[in-house]
């Protein structure tokens, strides 16, 4: 942060060298057709630009207008608008962390993801809020799902649920292979204490973007340590996780395997926290129960739950069985035009 601010009032006071200007219009310009290569994308660029109350001509005079910014008006429009003593940098990671180091650089407003003032207090890890999970609704069995892009076949995705014993312990094996078209492939095997859904252990490996990535977690102690290997532009990252979890805490990856075992009721709600390990990120997802609905994929036509669930890297919406045998028999990311539906249980 000292140095993003740093780098700022540099553009304030220096000249861009030529070589940097240069190279950054280039990005922008040759990045630009591919924000508006489907009609909807269009479509946002030309509401964005009347919402701003840009010109008719914006979007297409902006490769243009672009390549022809100097390093003078950069200089110029820096020193107008990038002025650090008015300006809100929103910053998003561990809490705990984090506001140490901030509180050192500049004043701090902590809010949770849909902009609602927290305390430092809020910021510790918490268990789960107090209701029984309905673990007997969980049941040994093999789904297998379709995957639709914008309603056309994309992939596929099948999960097998097991009981086991481990040391003694009563354990659900979660194993799920996921392939996704071009964007490719993943392999997980999650295991969780079969009484309190506590997740124990997450091994998980694929490739995505041509990108090799894994995460291997294993949770005891009230503590979570393992590697991530996570897809980034120009290369792959690789994260090492060493932290504290809440008894309660659940993990990403069971996240659709436990869904069933909430005891659902119209417009009941819980505050769920989830470590993320592709993230090394503890969250607070929220879900919600919206409304009853019949649902019909290829697997057959039934009555369910509308679940909405925020807090991950996009909104889902599940569709859980109101009557057993429970599956989730459709699940839908939200802003995106992917969709999983259930084709088969055995």
């Amino acid at each position: 942060m000292t140095e993003l601010l740093r780098q700022l009032e540099r553009m304030r006071s220096e000249m861009v060298p030529d070589s940097e200007l240069r190279g950054a219009r280039s990005y922008l310009v040759g990045s630009f057709p591919r924000s508006i290569e489907t009609p909807e994308q269009i479509a946002q660029q030309v509401a964005r630009a009347r919402l701003r109350g840009l010109p008719d001509d914006y979007v297409i005079r902006y490769r243009d207008r672009l390549s022809a910014v100097t390093a003078a008006q950069l200089r110029i429009a820096a020193r107008r608008y990038l002025t650090t003593d008015r300006m809100a940098v929103v910053v998003v990671g561990d809490g705990p962390q984090l506001l140490p180091r901030l509180r050192a650089i500049a004043p701090v407003r902590i809010v949770d993801v849909e902009g609602r003032p927290l305390t430092e207090g809020d910021l510790a890890p918490r268990a789960a809020g107090a209701f029984a999970w309905a673990a007997e609704r969980i049941a040994a069995a093999t789904f297998t799902y379709r995957v639709l892009l914008q309603g056309n076949p994309f992939g596929e995705e099948t999960r097998r649920l097991e009981r086991a014993t481990e040391n003694g312990r009563d354990v659900w094996r979660i194993t799920t292979a996921t392939s996704l078209g071009p964007i490719g492939r993943q392999d997980d095997t999650t295991t969780i204490d079969a009484a309190t859904l506590a997740p124990l252990r997450v091994r998980q490996g694929g490739v995505l973007q041509g990108q090799q990535v894994f995460v291997r977690l294993d949770y005891a102690e009230g503590r979570v340590r393992g590697q991530a290997q996570t897809p980034q532009q120009g290369g792959p990252r690789a994260i090492t996780i060493d932290t504290t979890v809440a008894a309660g805490t659940l993990d990403d990856n069971e996240l659709g395997a436990v869904m069933v075992a909430l005891p659902f009721a119209t417009g009941a709600r819980w505050s769920l926290p989830v470590f993320a390990g592709g993230e090394a990120a503890l969250k607070t997802y929220t879900v919600s129960v919206a409304a009853e609905e019949s649902v019909t994929v290829p697997a057959g036509t039934f009555a369910c739950w509308r679940v909405e669930v925020t807090g991950g890297p996009v909104p889902v919406t599940f569709f859980v069985t109101k009557d057993a045998p429970y599956s989730v028999v459709k699940l839908e990311l939200q802003g995106t035009p992917l969709a999983f539906e259930l084709t088969q249980r055995n």
